[in-house]
C-alpha cells in the first residue's frame, strides 16, 4: 500500500457515518439491535469476498492495536469482533454445504461491522490502492465482485433496518 495521504484509509470513518445512518433514539433500541439476529445468505462468491475484507480490516485493527497500547480500547474490540465473524463464516465456508451458498446467523451490529470492512476495502480500491495484488487486467473482475458483494450486503442491511422498524 502506498504511504501517501491521500491512499490512507480510516476505519473510524465509516463506523462513524453507521452510527449516524442508524441513528438509535433510546437504550431500548440498542437492546433491540444486539438482540436482533438475522441469516446472511451467502454465495461461494460473496463469502471469499467478505472473508478477504475482513482479513484486510483485520491487518488494519492489529496494525492499531500495536500502535495504541491501550489494554481493552476500541482497536482491540475491532480485531476480536474482525476475528469473531471471520472465524464464524470461515467454519460454514468449511461445511459441507447440502445446497448452494452459506448461511451465517448474524446480528445487526455484526452485519453493520461486515459492511463497514467491505466498504473500507471498496473505498480503497476507489482510490487506487491495488488490494487484490492483481494484473491491470483482472482489476476490473475483482472491482466488479467487491462491488456485488458490497451491493448485497448493503440491500441485506437496509432490508434488517426496515424490518426492525428503524
Amino acid at each position: 500500500m502506498s504511504s501517501s495521504k491521500d491512499n490512507v484509509i480510516d476505519f473510524q470513518h465509516y463506523k462513524e457515518k453507521r452510527e449516524i445512518q442508524k441513528a438509535v433514539p433510546s437504550a431500548e433500541s440498542t437492546s433491540h439491535e444486539n438482540d436482533f439476529q438475522g441469516k446472511l445468505r451467502l454465495t461461494q462468491e460473496d463469502a471469499e469476498m467478505i472473508i478477504y475484507c475482513m482479513r484486510l480490516g483485520r491487518e488494519y485493527f492489529l496494525i492499531e492495536v500495536e500502535e495504541i497500547p491501550d489494554k481493552g480500547g476500541q482497536p482491540q474490540k475491532d480485531l476480536e469482533t474482525a476475528n469473531r465473524l471471520l472465524d464464524r463464516i470461515q467454519y460454514e465456508v468449511l461445511k459441507l454445504q447440502s445446497e448452494e451458498g452459506y448461511i451465517v446467523h448474524l446480528s445487526f451490529l455484526e452485519l453493520m461491522f461486515i459492511v463497514d470492512c467491505v466498504e473500507m476495502t471498496r473505498n480503497a480500491v476507489g482510490k487506487g490502492i491495488n488490494v487484490f495484488q492483481s494484473e491491470p487486467g483482472d482489476k476490473e473482475d475483482y472491482t466488479k465482485w467487491l462491488d456485488g458483494t458490497f451491493f448485497y450486503l448493503l440491500d441485506v442491511y437496509e432490508k434488517w433496518r426496515f424490518y426492525q422498524g428503524q
